[in-house]
């Protein structure tokens, strides 16, 4: 027997504990197909009726009754919260039980105030049923019709007691089995399988349909969790979608004007007074600047589409290759790359780790002290058995500790620092790539001595 819900985690124990509840249990389908019945149920249906069960079955397999008419009462009693009384095919003594001989097929006559027994044998709620004229109960056995109380006619089935506090029964035998009917999964257009425990009275039974109902609630909110978290999804998708094309379609543009600036500094260069040779440099520096922003802007949007290639990579190997690519940054600052010892070996996206390398090594060049020569370390950090943790920190002009989520804004500059270049979007793609990894990128600073950007959560590569 096997059991399907939606948290996979609980789904082993959630089986054991249905198949070892002493009290006989099942769970059924909107069709009323029985997809799973523990041991207690199979034992009592071969005991009353000499058959087995073998889900997944119908009920009207099981009990008593017309197929369609079952599904209506158990659909009535789960939106009531009532009770469900099924006799099995089969039981002599249930249908005995319930008035002296087995239950005849066909209609039930109806009662004239009540309207009787509804078609296929099964009663259904009312405050007479079952009742004599002066409110007694009327003991089992067969019931004279009654025009004044609305008691059930000759032959019809009588219905289970009402349940203290509770909806009285939906009866298909007073001597069948009485279960307690739970929706044990829900979608937008109502419940699509419920659970059928049945009514002993004993505490493990109310447990296990408060279980059921716990679980059932927390199904339903993993659901919605889930459908929130596709949601946000696709609209990030959408967004780095459109920043792509949008992106793409200004550089076609953006290149003709470049062309035109420098085709008329070529051929009528010569021909311009100089305050207007000035002002298409100025141009011409400005189209550069903003092809720049949205070389920028296409590589940010692309980091969300390609796929991770996570190899084993030598942080020592990677940040010299940063060091001989910022060769000439670091001489013309007359700065300093160093590391505070060896850097291990961590599992991630050689392209992606190198560009995040260079963007926070020449973050930190483009922002340094203008008093002093700029030094970087960085250093590495791995606990036993734990993640690890890179650190890069510099001597530059720092900034403001409240500031250290802003600077990972896109186009957020904290600094106006003349002759910095830069498209103001670097940090926020240095974050993007930590998120990919799923690692953490954090920032610290101090105004005039130097910032610290962490990368928490690196994965050491296997024998490093």
């Amino acid at each position: 027997m096997s059991i399907s819900v939606e948290q996979d985690a609980a789904a082993d124990a959630y089986a054991s504990f249905f198949e070892r509840l002493p009290t006989a249990a099942m769970i059924v389908d909107r069709d009323c197909t029985v997809l799973a019945a523990n041991a207690a149920l199979r034992r009592q249906v071969e005991r009353r009726g000499g058959h087995g069960i073998r889900p997944p079955c119908t009920l009207a397999q099981i009990f008593a009754g017309g197929l369609p008419q079952i599904c209506s009462d158990l659909r009535a009693v789960a939106s009531s919260g009532g009770r469900l009384n099924l006799a099995v095919v089969g039981d002599a003594a249930a249908s005995a039980g319930a008035h002296g001989s087995p239950t005849p097929s066909g209609p039930t006559p109806p009662s004239p105030k009540t309207g009787g027994a509804i078609p296929g044998g099964s009663t259904h709620d009312s405050p007479n049923l079952g009742h004599a004229a002066s409110g007694e109960p009327v003991p089992g056995g067969p019931i004279p019709a009654d025009p004044v109380a609305g008691g059930a006619t000759p032959g019809s089935t009588l219905p289970s007691a009402p349940i203290p506090g509770g909806p009285a029964p939906v009866s298909r035998g007073a001597g069948g089995l009485t279960f307690r009917v739970t929706p044990a999964r829900r979608t937008k257009a109502g419940p699509v399988r419920y659970m059928l425990v049945q009514d002993t009275a004993r505490p493990s039974t109310q447990a296990f349909a408060d279980l059921n109902l716990k679980m059932r609630d927390a199904n339903e909110e993993a659901a919605r969790q889930r459908r929130l978290y596709h949601g946000l999804q696709e609209t990030y998708r959408e967004l780095e979608q459109f920043s792509y094309a949008a992106a793409h379609d200004l550089k076609a543009p953006l290149r003709n004007i470049s062309l035109l600036l420098g085709f008329l500094k070529e051929d009528h260069g010569a021909d311009l007074p100089p305050p207007a040779l000035e002002m298409v440099e100025e141009a011409g520096g400005a189209a550069r600047r903003l092809q720049s922003l949205i070389d920028a802007l296409l590589g940010h949007a692309r980091l969300g589409t390609e796929a991770l290639n996570r190899v084993p990579t030598d942080l020592d190997e990677m940040l010299d290759g940063v060091a001989a690519h910022l060769a000439a940054n670091l001489a013309e600052a007359g700065g300093q790359l160093c590391r505070a010892g060896r850097l291990g070996v961590v599992m991630a996206d050689r392209k992606l780790l190198n560009q995040l390398l260079e963007n926070l090594v020449g973050n930190a060049l483009k922002y340094c002290a203008p008093d002093r020569p700029p030094r970087i370390t960085v250093s590495y950090e791995l606990p036993e058995g734990g993640r690890a943790t890179l650190r890069i920190r510099d001597n530059g002009i720092g900034f403001d500790p409240a500031e250290s989520e802003t600077i990972f804004t896109p186009f957020q500059r904290l600094h106006s620092k003349p002759g910095v270049e830069g498209s103001g979007i670097g940090l926020a793609t240095c974050r993007n790539i930590c998120n990919r990894h799923g690692w953490t990128l954090g920032a610290s600073g101090v105004p005039g001595e130097g910032a610290t950007f962490s990368i928490s959560g690196l994965e050491p590569a296997p024998d490093a």
